[in-house]
């Protein structure tokens, strides 16, 4: 019995505890943490002021090209205060896997810096991993495991959710068509998107509207062909109603600029004012001399069906704001200037 209690009490700190003791490199006064990041390998700064793992945006785009970094692997972008107080945006990424020593850690929440010259850092989204850590004077990192790897210490962490990885933008646009313009973007983080849009210009007549009466070939006839009852006299007053649709993509330049292209279709709509004479007496003859009222109808000579084409460059500030500016051609060109709020 003595022997057996004294078996477990040696061998028990082996089988819940594991160690791994890291020799560290000294590059200009700073040591560096030798490992790999989704395989590829790395001089890591050992910083436990990093909230996350981050690495530079030139590492990043390496990373993108060779496929070590995936369009799935991309979270969200963020908003952070750095060591001087200022306000910088971080694209945030899943780092699928990170070898230290002997210890592997999935799923590791990874940032991007703004600057070529950030070194990688090895942060707490990492370190949070081990119940403790040590930095040591001679240049070694230990790592200390409380059992929450498996038999290859390989510790599994969830993978981060990545519904953030599209930004859904509410944006209203001024045009000459329309006052009233209303597009919804969806683009994926450092992605490609699509966008489609609506805009409305109602008319703004006030008065009688006729259903049965239609302006065509410069002539008032009724909608259906038949006999026009009564006279009408010349156009008196016009207004123009507009109804637009369209569609197109989305395409990141370089962070924070997008660019969009996109078609379109335009109904414009004219409406004229003409008076309206007849009148009955009470046999039911019909004095067409007589002013009856004032009626609206549609003029089929000037209303149309218009497609356009659309370009237009897009700014997002602070990951919220987005400023378009732009043109639509269809036969002409026209501005349009728009402000829309990402979600």
């Amino acid at each position: 019995m003595k022997n057996l209690i004294l078996l477990l009490i040696i061998c028990v700190p082996f089988i819940a505890f594991s160690q791994q003791k890291i020799k560290m490199k000294k590059s200009g006064g700073i040591w560096m943490v030798p490992g790999k990041l989704n395989g590829l390998s790395f001089d890591f700064v050992f910083d436990t002021g990093a909230a996350d793992v981050f690495i530079s945006s030139d590492i990043f785009s390496v990373m993108v090209k060779q496929g070590t970094i995936t369009e799935n692997d991309i979270l969200d972008i963020q908003t952070y205060k750095d060591a001087s107080g200022n306000y910088n945006e971080a694209i945030v990424f899943n780092i699928r896997e990170i070898i230290i020593g002997g210890f592997k850690v999935t799923n590791v929440k990874g940032s991007v810096s703004n600057s070529n010259q950030t070194p990688l850092l090895l942060g707490q989204t990492f370190l949070e991993s081990f119940p403790s850590f040590t930095q040591t004077k001679d240049g070694y990192l230990i790592l200390n495991d409380n059992n929450s790897s498996d038999k290859n210490n390989v510790i599994k962490k969830s993978k981060p959710p990545n519904h953030k990885n599209r930004n859904y933008v509410f944006s209203y646009t001024i045009n000459n068509n329309s006052p009233y313009n209303l597009s919804i973007y969806l683009n994926r983080i450092n992605k490609d998107g699509f966008y489609f849009g609506f805009e409305i210009m109602p008319n703004m007549y006030v008065g009688e509207y006729s259903s049965i009466y239609e302006v065509r070939d410069n002539t008032v006839q009724m909608y259906d062909g038949g006999a026009l009852i009564g006279t009408f006299g010349p156009t008196i007053e016009k207004s123009s109603s507009s109804m637009s649709f369209d569609v197109g993509i989305t395409k990141m330049i370089l962070y924070p600029l997008w660019l969009s292209g996109g078609v379109g279709i335009n109904y414009l709509g004219v409406d004229e004012k003409r008076a309206c004479y007849y009148d009955f007496d009470d046999s039911g003859i019909i004095y067409e001399d007589q002013f009856w009222e004032y009626v609206w109808m549609d003029n089929k000579d000037e209303s149309s069906w218009n497609p356009y084409v659309e370009t237009e460059l897009h700014l997002k500030i602070l990951n919220r704001i987005v400023v378009r500016s732009g043109i639509i051609y269809n036969g002409n060109i026209q501005l349009q200037f728009g402000v829309g709020y990402a979600l």
